[in-house]
């Protein structure tokens, strides 16, 4: 009788914690995590701007020869040194200012994107490793950084 007891009170205990387990594991919050600089320069929206910089910074470096011909060629008046001097200056901050823009442009429309498919998959949480101590460490079975490129990808041609 002690023996169907003890087995009886056994079992119960397996079975509440088996249904203790069950019921906070629904409960658990998914959480992953990308690495942003991956998935940035994958992202196609980032390759197609960074080629119009590229052209822009060609067609600038361009002028800047044609001015730099001209000054060898004995022609080097003080002045086109002078404009020479402050079209590569002013060539730089527009260049600047420009990849700066695009940068900010370009992530919010990758953070759009993520919480897209955050909420599309289900998840809580997806954090982003920077490199700066934000996520000091992730099993690499949590990183989703190429679905959420081939996601982003696909949201920015359109074929979502």
């Amino acid at each position: 009788m002690k023996n169907r007891l003890y087995l009886s009170i056994i079992v119960n205990i397996v079975l509440v914690s088996v249904v203790a387990m069950l019921f906070l594991g629904g409960f658990r919050e998914r959480k992953a995590y990308v690495v942003n600089q991956v998935m940035f320069e994958s992202f196609k929206g980032q390759q197609e701007l960074s080629l119009e910089l590229e052209k822009l910074q060609a067609e600038h470096q361009r002028k800047l020869d044609s001015l730099s011909v001209m000054i060898r060629s004995g022609k080097g008046e003080a002045s086109l040194i002078q404009q020479y001097e402050e079209m590569a200056e002013y060539f730089t901050l527009l260049e600047q200012e420009i990849s700066q823009k695009y940068t900010e442009d370009l992530w919010k429309q990758i953070n759009s994107y993520v919480a897209d498919f955050g909420r599309e998959q289900g998840y809580d949480f997806i954090y982003g490793a920077t490199g700066n101590g934000n996520l000091m460490y992730a099993s690499d079975a949590h990183d989703i950084t190429e679905d959420l490129v081939d996601y982003i990808n696909l949201k920015y041609e359109g074929d979502d």
